[in-house]
């Protein structure tokens, strides 16, 4: 989503493309953007680990629990990691349009978590790295840094040079 053409975008917002004016409207606020990818996904891996150690007790015992936990750890890395971050790779428009479709309602049902971060400055830290305004006496743990600039480098904003300059544990 992050790697659309913003041109080509908005070329196709102008010509009435009902995908492309999803997308846009959910790359106008790309902090919220962030947030509903970040919590939908959590919510989604949550509630399958709690799903599969049920299943995997009632089925097997207790002794399937730690095999259930590395299957379904598999099966996610597979399926919600790779597959999807590689067709989108290849596909970035065709996926932001149909996922756009998830999104746009999502972000509204998470409206309360998202404004809750936004604005109880939950996600502080990083906000102000990106803002570069930074108020006096605000104290950034290095792992906040690290973790901007991996997620950073994962979304194609950082080059491997870059990242490798900051020398970052």
């Amino acid at each position: 989503m992050m790697s659309l053409n913003r041109y080509r975008l908005r070329h196709k917002v102008k010509t009435g493309h009902r995908g492309a004016r999803r997308a846009a409207r959910l790359l106008e606020k790309p902090d919220s953007l962030i947030s509903t990818i970040l919590i939908g996904n959590n919510l989604i891996n949550n509630l399958a680990a709690a799903l599969a150690t049920v299943l995997a007790i009632r089925l097997y015992g207790d002794n399937a629990v730690v095999p259930a936990s590395i299957l379904l750890t598999l099966v996610f890395l597979i399926f919600a990691e790779i597959i999807p971050k590689t067709i989108a790779a290849y596909k970035s428009e065709m996926v932001a349009y149909t996922v756009s479709h998830i999104l746009l309602p999502l972000r509204s049902l998470l409206f309360p978590v998202i404004w809750l971060d936004h604005h109880q400055n939950i996600g502080d830290p990083l906000r102000k790295i990106q803002e570069g305004n930074p108020k006096p006496g605000i104290f950034i743990f290095r792992s906040y840094i690290h973790f901007g600039v991996l997620f950073g480098f994962s979304e194609g904003w950082f080059s491997l040079r870059i990242c490798m300059s900051l020398s970052l544990p």
